[in-house]
């Protein structure tokens, strides 16, 4: 068994988990939830996490950098799942008009700045300047 107690950090699974996952939950009907609030708009390269794994969710849940500051949730499904008439579900951080207006600023900025791209390179850099430093430390 993989003793995870001394982990710290984000445990990033298998490309074949997730793919795992997806699977079971077709073969069941079961809909697939990602929470990408702590790694999604662009957080990892690409706009969200999962995206690196090749699977499509049903639900995807973002949070934190799409509001930068501001208290904004989002909750993004297909209108075949979202069958309920509007103001019929309610989130803790859904709906403040200011949020909202911040967080389609903030998608119009990632969107025009290449945030992945920018992502990808300097975490590149970072870990490579890691690397450096663990050597120099041996």
């Amino acid at each position: 068994m993989l003793d995870l107690s001394r982990r710290r950090g984000y445990i990033v699974p298998p490309k074949t988990f997730l793919k795992g996952l997806r699977r079971i939950c077709d073969d069941f009907e079961i809909l697939l939830i990602i929470d990408e609030l702590q790694s999604g708009c662009f957080r990892t390269g690409k706009f969200l996490a999962s995206e690196h794994f090749g699977v499509t969710p049903d639900i995807v849940c973002l949070s934190k950098a799409i509001g930068r500051g501001l208290p904004l949730g989002v909750t993004i499904a297909s209108d075949e799942i979202v069958t309920w008439p509007p103001g019929s579900h309610a989130s803790t951080f859904g709906g403040n008009n200011i949020a909202c207006a911040a967080g389609i600023a903030v998608l119009d900025i990632m969107k025009e700045e290449g945030s992945g791209d920018r992502v990808t390179k300097m975490g590149a850099y970072l870990l490579g300047r890691l690397k450096d430093l663990k050597s120099i430390t041996k």
